[in-house]
């Protein structure tokens, strides 16, 4: 419920900003909201204004023209309004589609994290010599030297360094 409340949200954000800054300078942008607001013709007028030297001020009012009557009306605030919800409309599979992807994301990170080893874990790797538990080296070691495959003199010198080692 979480997700598809923060989707809609999400969605309505970028759908307003589309028709509101979007449509402000590109009003070709508002025609989307036409069928639903207007059922005359529809028109945009811009305004410009020099407050000072060197600055200028544009307004745009947008009008839906009745032919039955001949008036204008002004329909500027519902034409935002409405093409806001449809541009919201067309954002919100690509916004689910973000947020499902970014969890997807975050979830398999959080599933390597969870797997990695815990510092008391060892892992062997083929073909990467690993160095074993000093007590198992020495019975290697007493083995090698009672099958006669070591002297006394190695079995001591090793034995003596692996015991430094620990």
């Amino acid at each position: 419920m979480m997700f598809l409340l923060k989707a809609i949200g999400i969605s309505l954000f970028i759908g307003g900003l589309i028709a509101w800054s979007g449509g402000s300078v590109f009003p070709p942008l508002f025609n989307v909201a036409a069928p639903f607001v207007c059922d005359g013709k529809f028109s945009v007028e811009t305004q410009e204004f020099y407050p000072r030297p060197g600055e200028v001020d544009t307004t745009q009012t947008i009008f839906c023209d009745n032919p039955n009557t001949g008036k204008s009306n002004d329909i500027t605030l519902q034409t935002i309004i409405v093409a806001g919800i449809v541009y919201s409309a067309i954002v919100f599979i690509p916004v689910v589609a973000r947020i499902k992807l970014g969890r997807s994301i975050f979830q398999r990170s959080v599933d390597t994290a969870q797997n990695v080893a815990s510092p008391n874990e060892i892992y062997f790797v083929p073909g990467i010599k690993h160095s074993e538990d000093p007590s198992e080296k020495l019975k290697k070691l007493k083995e090698m030297r009672e099958a006669g495959l070591i002297t006394e003199q190695e079995y001591e010198a090793k034995r003596s360094e692996i015991i430094s080692k620990m």
